[in-house]
């Protein structure tokens, strides 16, 4: 069977803001905690409880009722938290590059010699130690992030000689090994001391976050901050029903195999692993977007690709048998979750689905191309 995916595909498409959205939004308030069961997030037990932690814990609370339909996006910081922002990514897309925002009086930006990016040397050392972050390119992908803690007598050259390095011969390890998004560098305001928010990888819904800062004791992970219960995918937060039906739209994307470096499939099953993870948790922030497509283009391409072969036919009639099942399922779990009336844990719930339905399809519209 031919996936549907590899029918179309464009970039995952953006998000913007509707009436009809800020109508349900009256239903489901960010700051409404779960009737059932301790709200998130929260910290993990296994680690000493610390003053960054507590501030921390309070920035990711901000985050997790804020409408960001991701949580390595900028979270809120209220102005009476004691810290500030000093090194942090410049948005939320950062595949242009050269992508980090300073406060040079924290963080100096020194170019590298012969390369397109930079470091970002802290200008005061904290405990002997001095955070350095490094941005690598690679390519349109954007660049990747490291953040070291270095000794106050090493030089900017010493440290870019040796990041250069090869990988079994480089001279520095990161404190936070390098991935996609920049850990974000916060400064406690009373003090001057800086602490790192590791953010997690953007491939991984809800990710925990690690808390990393300098002391007498060096530069250390301090706490680390879960967003939701364990689980290894975020429909296993869902009700069955709600499950049965994500594997269907997922059985239509195909594999994924062979479609170069811009992972059109992997791009849109990571976009539905988030979508999924805020329709449990946070469906005030899965609300708050458009997909590419209408319903009635997605019904209509679904419909007329049934007719492709009989494999195809079972899984449409399955998705659409399922869908119904699925939205009461989700009115239920909302009403126990939030304590809302079945009218408005309906309304939120088939607003939600619609979404996360649509989601998985990027059809071409009349003018595209």
């Amino acid at each position: 069977m031919t996936p549907i995916g590899s029918m179309c595909r464009t970039n995952i498409p953006g998000r913007m803001h509707s009436l009809k959205v800020l109508a349900l939004l009256s239903v489901l308030l960010p700051q409404t905690a779960w009737a059932s069961e301790q709200a998130w997030p929260r910290l993990d037990d296994g680690y000493p409880r610390s003053g960054i932690c507590t501030t921390a814990l309070e920035i990711a609370n901000s985050a997790y009722r804020s409408d960001n339909f991701y949580l390595y996006a900028l979270p809120p910081i209220a102005k009476d938290s004691g810290v500030v922002l000093v090194l942090q990514p410049s948005g939320l897309d950062l595949s242009g590059g050269d992508a980090l925002v300073a406060d040079q009086a924290v963080f100096q930006k020194i170019p590298k010699s012969n390369e397109q990016r930079s470091i970002y040397w802290q200008t005061k050392a904290q405990d002997g130690l001095r955070y350095v972050m490094n941005e690598q390119p690679l390519g349109w992908q954007g660049d990747r992030y490291a953040l070291y803690a270095v000794k106050e007598d090493v030089t900017p050259d010493r440290f870019m000689e040796g990041v250069r390095a090869d990988v079994q011969e480089q001279a520095f390890s990161p404190l936070i090994a390098e991935g996609w998004r920049p850990p974000l560098m916060l400064q406690e305001q009373r003090t001057g001391d800086v602490w790192a928010i590791d953010v997690g990888a953007p491939y991984v819904f809800l990710s925990d976050w690690g808390i990393y800062s300098v002391g007498q004791d060096g530069a250390k992970l301090r706490c680390v901050i879960h967003f939701h219960p364990m689980a290894k995918t975020a429909t296993a937060l869902l009700p069955r029903s709600v499950q049965m039906l994500a594997h269907d739209l997922d059985a239509t994307l195909g594999s994924g195999d062979d479609e170069g470096t811009l992972h059109p499939t992997g791009r849109i099953r990571i976009e539905a692993s988030h979508m999924w993870a805020n329709i449990a948790l946070r469906p005030w922030a899965a609300l708050m977007g458009e997909p590419y497509n209408s319903r009635k283009q997605v019904d209509a391409e679904l419909r007329a690709y049934r007719r492709k072969g009989a494999s195809f036919r079972k899984l449409y009639n399955d998705i659409y048998a399922t869908y119904p099942r699925a939205a009461l399922a989700l009115t239920r779990y909302y009403q126990a979750k939030l304590g809302k009336d079945i009218g408005e844990a309906s309304a939120l719930a088939k607003r939600a689905l619609d979404i996360a339905f649509r989601i998985h399809f990027v059809f071409p519209k009349s003018g595209d191309g």
